[in-house]
């Protein structure tokens, strides 16, 4: 593959997650085929062709939406982390104020 910009490489991992979501819930061979010559090639297409800063402008688009997610992620992650630290009702009282968040976590 050649050397794409840095903006074009996170759009095509972008595009490989979408792909990991999709490609398991297609049953039908014509489908996945449909799926793959022309949804995939297309968005690699596209992707490529896309002047960067259109790119980036949709990123930040994707950055804001999912900014509050993010946000509750990092908030998971220092609950889960303090909760090996401690114990006890506190901790318990922490993990269930915070529940909605730490379900984010694997």
């Amino acid at each position: 593959m050649p050397q794409y910009s840095k903006v074009k490489q996170v759009s095509f991992s972008l595009l490989e997650i979408i792909d990991s979501l999709v490609r398991p819930e297609i049953n039908n061979a014509w489908a996945l085929k449909i799926w793959d010559w022309f949804a995939l090639k297309r968005a690699k297409t596209i992707i490529i062709n896309k002047p960067d800063a259109e790119l980036q402008l949709k990123m930040k688009e994707s950055f804001d939406l999912m900014q509050p997610v993010f946000q509750k992620v990092e908030l998971a992650n220092e609950v889960k982390e303090s909760s090996k630290l401690n114990s006890g009702k506190m901790q318990d009282f922490v993990n269930n104020i915070n529940k909605e968040v730490l379900d984010l976590l694997p």
